[in-house]
Parts: C-alpha cells; structure tokens; sequence
C-alpha cells in the first residue's frame, strides 16, 4: 500500500482517535453517545475562549467499554503498566474520566490544546503525585493550579467546579477561569458553533478550521499540501466494534470542492487496485460514499477492527497512540 493510500484511509482515524481520544489526554497532559442536536450545549463550553480554531469531544466511557477497545488490547496488550496521565496525576482515564472537550486555541505558546474533563477525581492524590514530580501549586483568582516543571508552556491543571478537571499549558487554564467567570466564550463564535451543531450524534467529533490540523502539527505536511484549499472541516464518528466516520469540508470555493472530490475520488481508485485480496482494507475502500455540492465535500466510511488493526500497524507511532485509546 502506498503512503498516499494509507493517508487517505487513516486521516480521520487520526483526528478521532489521536485528535479527541484519550490519547491526546495522556499525551498532552503527561507531559474520548453524545449528540449536539439533542439537547442544549455542555456545560464545559462555558470555559472554552471565543478564540477557539477546533473544537473537540469523546465520550471517553463509551468508548473505552467499546468492543473496539476490547480488541486493540487483546491484540496490543500494554506492557508499560499505567499510562502517562495516571502516572503524572492519579487520574485513570478507565474509571475516572466521563467525557472530554479539548479545544485548539489561538495564540497559544505550544501545540497543546486546552482539555476538560468530566468525572471522578481525587484532588488531594493529585496534588501530592504533582508536587512529587516537581511541581507547584498556584492561587489564580480564587483556584488552585497544579502546575507541573517546565517553562510557561508547560502543563498545568485546575479542578474549576467539583467533577471537572481543565487542563492545558498555565496561559490557558487561566484564560478558560477568566472565560467562565464573564469573558466571551465558544458559543459565540458563530462560525464555529455553526459546525459544531451540524455534525451528526456519535461519540467522537471534531470540527474547526482547517488550519489548525494542517498548521498545528497534526497532520502529515506532504499530504495536506496535496489538498486544495480547505477552510473549514467537521468529524464525527462512532466507536463500537469498529469505526464509523463522516468527514465534512468547506473549500474556498466550488473549483477547490470539485478538485478535492477528484483528490478523493484518486485515493479511492488507488486504494481498490492496492488493497487487492485484502478483505479487510477491501471492506474499507468499498464502504467509502462520497457526496456534497457547491464549496461541501462530505466523506463517509466504515473500518471494522481488523482493517484499523492493519493501519495502526503500518505506522508505528500510530500504533503507540491508538494504544492509549
């Protein structure tokens, strides 16, 4: 398979399970049955700045109690005891967290994002496991933040109501208390919500602008300099016994839309002649609908575990995030 085809077949795996799972969680502060449409937005969006480019959520309880789950560890069984975040603060992402909102801001000194978590949390453990690493605690307008070593990028961490934890460099978990306590927060930044409530119930999403994927790092740079111009994108998926995915985006205009569905459309001819006698990566490939008009572009597919299974394999660094899921 080439690097293209494998690309085009794990991006949005990518943004769902790197971006929103409980990978980012364990990575960004070591150092995912929710629908918009159904009722009134999450009480965390209160905390999230107006400035927000990506907005993000993971019904983290779901799935980690998913069959998907079940089988990446039957086939990837850890042998690192526990992960980062529980080692770094006590938290353990199986028992304690509920459900997570992560949010991609501007202006930010590093490329990790602001985290709310939603859950059971021991705050006297933490605050003893983060003073054992080294860090600090500090009285921000009436908070305790559990700040651990480093410069003023460095991870810290707030428990701003009882059952809510908010994490992210110090900068931002003083901005999310400054948002709550009157400052504009998501739900007016128009463009943005407008995404949020268009993508569809499931227990992973995503949406924002296009820039923060591509410009932030978490994106291959050769392939999203093979796209046409993108501003905005929304991801939603369901985690069961697989994966299952709608990927949206708005181009700059109908001429980008239409060369991206001819991009897409590429990938897709490419992938069926390589996937060959693959059944799993044939499952795939023959899952995948596209549809749109106008600057949209809309994207859907399916990938049962044994096709992830094969697509992590191929990319270890994958392979160690999708672990963390």
């Amino acid at each position: 398979m080439t690097t293209r085809t494998r690309y085009f077949l794990s991006i949005a795996v990518a943004v769902l399970v790197v971006g929103v799972g409980t990978g980012l969680v364990a990575s960004y502060m070591g150092a995912p049955g929710f629908s918009l449409l159904a009722g009134s937005d999450p009480d965390e969006f209160d905390y999230v700045p107006a400035n927000a480019k990506l907005l993000a959520y993971a019904d983290v309880h779901e799935i980690m109690s998913s069959d998907l789950r079940q089988k990446f560890r039957q086939m990837h069984p850890r042998t690192d005891g526990a992960g980062d975040l529980e080692t770094q603060t006590g938290i353990n992402i199986e028992t304690d967290v509920d459900h997570v909102v992560a949010a991609a801001l501007d202006g930010g000194t590093t490329q990790r994002p602001l985290l709310l978590a939603r859950g059971r949390f021991n705050e006297v453990q933490i605050e003893s496991m983060i003073r054992q690493k080294g860090g600090r605690v500090e009285d921000y307008k009436g908070r305790r933040l559990f700040i651990l070593p480093g410069d003023a990028g460095s991870p810290a961490l707030t428990f701003a109501e009882p059952g809510l934890a908010i994490g992210g460099e110090v900068a931002a978990v003083k901005l999310a208390i400054d948002t709550h306590a009157g400052n504009s927060n998501i739900t007016d930044n128009a463009e943005l919500m407008t995404l949020v409530h268009d993508v569809d119930g499931g227990n992973a999403w995503a949406a924002g602008r296009f820039d923060a994927l591509s410009n932030g790092g978490r994106m291959p740079q050769n392939l999203a300099g093979q796209l046409p111009p993108i501003d905005l994108f929304a991801v939603s998926g369901h985690v069961d016994g697989g994966i299952r995915a709608t990927v949206r985006a708005e181009t700059r205009d109908a001429a980008a839309a239409q060369n991206l569905r001819q991009v897409i459309q590429g990938f897709v001819a490419l992938g069926r002649m390589q996937a060959g006698a693959n059944a799993p990566l044939a499952a795939v490939i023959n899952s995948v609908e596209l549809a749109g008009e106008g600057k949209t572009v809309a994207l859907s597919f399916t990938i049962p575990a044994d096709a992830l299974d094969l697509i992590v394999r191929a990319n270890p660094a994958r392979r160690q995030a999708a672990l963390g899921f």
